[in-house]
């Protein structure tokens, strides 16, 4: 059996060396009064159309593993209120995992479907679904839509402490 993604950590991890093969600048646990984001990113890059942009866009990743009804809908919740501050809020989780099904028995599901489809009401269809593999791969389950509801001042705020920060 193949080893499964096994903490929001190594989730992290596997995203970070994406975000910085394209060049963007992140910030892990972004605070913002009293809202935490688990990943901010910052760049000149469109990373679902995979090409250079003239201006700077914001990404909000959520981790999570998932692997119940109530943690998916957490995670959604969380990843909406994002969108009032960056340009593309996406949700990270493993592609598969292990479920408790009774107390004896557990059954792989794959997370990304079922996240796919309770993340579908006015405001969670726009959110980005990204699926991290066994070995690591980054899966695009669904490319976000820019958000409408971006308040502007809060966005500026990213930008303005995320520009400060270079990578080494």
């Amino acid at each position: 059996m193949v080893a499964m993604t096994s903490s929001e950590e190594e989730l992290r991890a596997h995203l970070i060396k994406f975000l910085e093969s394209k060049g963007l600048v992140y910030n892990k646990s972004y605070r913002l009064g009293r809202i935490e984001i688990d990943l901010v990113a910052l760049g000149k890059y469109d990373i679902w159309d995979d090409k250079s942009s003239n201006e700077n866009i914001i990404y909000a990743f959520e981790m999570k593993l998932a692997s119940t009804s109530s943690l998916i809908k957490d995670v959604i919740e969380q990843a909406i209120t994002r969108l009032l501050m960056v340009d593309y809020s996406v949700i990270v989780i493993p592609c598969t995992a292990n479920i408790w099904v009774n107390d004896k028995e557990k059954k792989e599901i794959n997370i990304d479907e079922e996240v796919k489809k309770r993340a579908n009401g006015t405001y969670s269809k726009s959110l980005g679904i990204i699926c991290i593999g066994n070995e690591g791969e980054i899966k695009v389950v669904r490319k976000p839509k820019r958000s409408t509801i971006v308040i502007n001042e809060l966005r500026q705020k990213i930008i303005k402490e995320m520009s400060n920060k270079t990578l080494f």
